[in-house]
């Protein structure tokens, strides 16, 4: 009798990202202004968490165990765009949201014939506050 049991285990990938951004000032008034920026990221996989495939049932004999887990690129390149929204609250002190999309430019896998080239994107939300010295 045949036995087929799939798993999804937790994987843990961990990456630097170094981003290389341009803006322009679209519109400045007295106290706020609105910007938009783009520019490229560039990320490195720095340390990855794979677990070890495993099987337990004492009434059956293994006979084999396949790792289909897609291989990750080590390095991966990105363009993001923003559209950034500063408010100044003293002379030095601004705060900021800046809702932004970024889309990646290569595959976040190595090539394989079984491995789509995906390339996924994201849209988010970043705040700061800002200190002019």
């Amino acid at each position: 009798m045949e036995h087929i049991n799939t798993q999804s285990p937790l994987f843990y990938y961990s990456y630097i990202n170094l981003p290389i951004k341009f803006g322009y000032k679209l519109k400045q008034f007295k106290h706020f202004s609105i910007a938009m920026e783009t520019g490229i990221i560039f990320s490195k996989l720095v340390e990855s968490k794979i677990p070890e495939a495993s099987f337990y049932m004492p009434e059956s004999t293994l006979i084999k165990i396949d790792d289909n887990t897609p291989v990750r690129r080590d390095f991966n390149y990105q363009v993001v765009v923003g559209l950034k929204f500063n408010y100044k609250l003293f002379k030095s002190v601004s705060i900021s949201a800046e809702p932004e999309f970024t889309k990646y430019l290569n595959s976040i896998y190595k090539s394989s014939p079984d491995i789509s080239s995906t390339k996924p994107y994201s849209m988010g939300l970043r705040f700061g506050i800002y200190y002019d010295f």
